[in-house]
């Protein structure tokens, strides 16, 4: 669980692969994002200067980047795979 620049609440989700923003004050659902990208998320976190959001993906052995929104930035850390198995950068997104 982790509180983004705004006060709402994002909620990683281990047996759905996702996230899950809420509103702190009603409860309400904002959004749900990371469905395809994140695999088995066990942990959230939030960038107090940009408010991006990193998701650690527990699966593929990755931390995603996504804006508070829910939009994807890229791989913040990590192993990227090409599609033929070989292991390639990594590294910081932008």
């Amino acid at each position: 669980v982790a509180f983004d620049s705004e006060g709402a609440v994002h909620v990683s989700a281990y047996y759905s692969s996702a996230v899950y923003k809420f509103d702190a004050q009603s409860g309400a659902l904002l959004a749900v994002y990371g469905q395809g990208l994140v695999s088995g998320p066990v942990g959230i976190a939030c960038d107090p200067s940009s408010g991006d959001m990193f998701v650690s993906s527990y699966r593929d052995d990755k931390v995603l980047r996504f804006t508070p929104g829910g939009a994807f930035v890229g791989v913040a850390a990590g192993a990227d795979v090409s599609p033929d198995g070989e292991a390639g950068g990594g590294g910081a997104a932008g």
